[in-house]
């Protein structure tokens, strides 16, 4: 049997993940992102062969510039186009504020008493 081959073998890839990411093992489509939160998982790909490679710190999400952040610095998905932690946009006649990358709506009444 071989022991601790990774460690021989796979330490050039284990040191060479960008500043924000580890190496993983068993990577797959379903990584935590924070479109994921907005979206759900329909991005993931079913019957993936998970792979070994550099992915987010548990707890982090990478966001649409590829940089690990934790989920209150997530930016929210719609229809295209993404809203920063904070920001708000009307959708279906409720104003919903981007927080941990989902949005969080309230009805907005037009006619006040």
């Amino acid at each position: 049997m071989l022991w601790g081959w990774r460690n021989v073998v796979c330490n050039k890839e284990e040191t060479s993940c960008p500043a924000n990411q580890v190496f993983r093992y068993n990577l797959t489509t379903c990584q935590q992102s924070c479109r994921s939160l907005s979206d759900g998982d329909k991005y993931c790909l079913e019957g993936f062969t998970p792979v070994d490679g550099c992915g987010c710190p548990d707890n982090t999400y990478v966001n649409e510039k590829g940089t690990c952040v934790s989920m209150s610095y997530c930016s929210c998905h719609h229809q295209g186009l993404y809203a920063q932690p904070g920001e708000s946009i009307m959708k279906d006649g409720k104003r919903c504020v981007c927080r941990n990358g989902r949005f969080q709506c309230v009805t907005v009444d037009i006619h006040p008493h």
